[in-house]
């Protein structure tokens, strides 16, 4: 098949996969839309006067939450009114369509093979993605911006008429801007793959001072300026407060499961200990209102405690935390890889709360019993399960293996290694933090594309990572 029909093909797919599922359920609400939307009707205030009382709140909007998305969605408002829902829709599934092009080009010069990029490019349209082109909130967007960075940034056979690489440069620099104006921790995913952004650029036949600039002083100026505008209105240095929660989300689930954190005379720990003893999810709110009210603490102290608490767990009960980390990885990531069923059932689950099917482990004790309908689910859902497994154990075993004894030259085979250990990162983070399907739509992707080209051939092709 000739590689521009089958990337006609795909994009096809998955505009009517998209486009079927944006008809039947419309742009979908979660419960972090509300604190988007928010920021958004702030930013369309005329009297700006919000930015200097917001911050004085237990959880002041405009700091758990970066002004990336919320601008989005305010522009949309100016532009389509109460129809601004279907706006930011639009915008993510032609964003996604644009990623899933360049992920599927990338895919087919790596592995050198247009069934393998049509396999990946399938499973990617036929995922979860579907659903967070219609949630409104920042990980689509942030999903297809990093795709499209991440592809640019990793060489592949070189090709004629190729993008320049000043051009390349400014544009991931611009891209990555945005990306930590979408979400906060994308700083955090930024220095992951550092690394990366670095050998692309010493490996460059231009001047290496000039795309250093073009793609690191965008976003060191959008990061220190948005610092500095929080601390223009609070007092206090920071980039996002979102911390004064999810730091706290691996403490009390590990303390949940028994770890013993929050035993001292520290302020932090007395108070954690006078709001729960259950380590709910929910109590993490009741702490950040006590330390607010008995102690004074800013949303940024309650933060910056957090983290301190967390780096103290890590050293002093890791067992415990790696222990909840695997937890949080779970077998969901591993077995979505390439099981269009379960992505269509979960889909289905989250947006209307109702299932299609009963779950799958209840299905296969009952499978004398099933019908042809179920019986169908069940086959799919089971070889999507075991296929995405294998592309998985291909993707963590076999890409360091041919990282470091492929046949290719040694700078396809450090980049390889270098996306394969920023991907890793990104996993173990989110895992270390707490992991949504959602967060890791970004690096996904690569898991499934560097398993499919780590898994075993017969003969060696030429060009691509070998």
């Amino acid at each position: 098949m000739r590689s521009w029909v089958a990337t006609l093909a795909i994009l096809a797919v998955a505009a009517a996969l998209k486009l079927a599922a944006w008809a039947y359920y419309g742009p979908v609400y979660f419960n972090d839309t509300h604190l988007y939307e928010s920021f958004a009707d702030y930013l369309l205030h005329d009297d700006w006067s919000w930015q200097y009382r917001d911050f004085q709140q237990t959880f002041p909007v405009t700091m758990l939450r970066t002004i990336g998305y919320p601008a989005i969605i305010a522009a949309a408002k100016i532009v389509a009114g109460d129809g601004w829902q279907n706006l930011v829709a639009a915008l993510q599934i032609s964003a996604s369509l644009v990623s899933l092009l360049v992920l599927v080009r990338w895919t087919r010069a790596v592995c050198q093979s247009t069934e393998k990029a049509l396999l990946v490019g399938l499973a990617v349209a036929a995922g979860q993605v579907v659903l967070y082109d219609l949630a409104l909130l920042p990980d689509s967007l942030f999903a297809s911006l990093t795709i499209c960075t991440l592809c640019a940034l990793t060489p592949i056979n070189s090709q004629e008429g190729r993008t320049p690489d000043t051009i390349i440069a400014l544009t991931c620099g611009l891209a990555v801007s945005l990306l930590i104006l979408l979400r906060a921790n994308g700083l955090h995913l930024v220095f992951m793959f550092l690394p990366l952004a670095l050998v692309w650029i010493f490996t460059r036949d231009q001047r290496k001072g000039r795309l250093a600039l073009l793609l690191i002083l965008p976003v060191v100026i959008t990061a220190q300026g948005y610092i500095l505008w929080n601390q223009h209105r609070s007092g206090e240095r920071f980039f996002s407060s979102g911390g004064q929660i999810a730091a706290f989300q691996p403490l009390y689930q590990a303390a949940r499961r028994g770890a013993d954190l929050f035993s001292g005379d520290s302020v932090l720990d007395q108070a954690v200990r006078a709001t729960t003893d259950r380590y709910a999810y929910g109590d993490i709110y009741a702490l950040n209102e006590y330390l607010a009210d008995k102690e004074d603490w800013s949303a940024v102290e309650i933060q910056r405690a957090g983290e301190g608490a967390f780096l103290r767990a890590l050293i002093r009960e890791p067992g415990a935390m790696i222990a909840n980390a695997a937890r949080n990885f779970g077998f969901d990531t591993i077995r979505s890889l390439i099981n269009p069923a379960r992505a269509a059932t979960e889909t289905h689950h989250l947006i209307t709360g109702d299932r299609l099917f009963p779950g799958f482990s209840k299905m296969v004790k009952s499978a004398g019993s099933l019908d042809i309908r179920e019986t169908v689910y069940v086959a799919a859902y089971g070889l999507g399960a075991v296929l995405s497994i294998l592309v998985f154990l291909a993707f963590l075993l076999g890409v360091p293996v041919r990282a470091i004894a492929g046949q290719a030259p040694p700078l396809d085979r450090a980049m390889a290694g270098l996306l394969w250990a920023g991907v890793c990162m990104v996993l173990g983070y989110y895992s270390f933090i707490h992991l949504e399907q959602r967060y890791v739509l970004p690096v996904t992707p690569f898991v499934l594309a560097l398993g499919i080209w780590a898994l075993p051939e017969r003969r060696v092709r030429r060009g691509g990572f070998h």
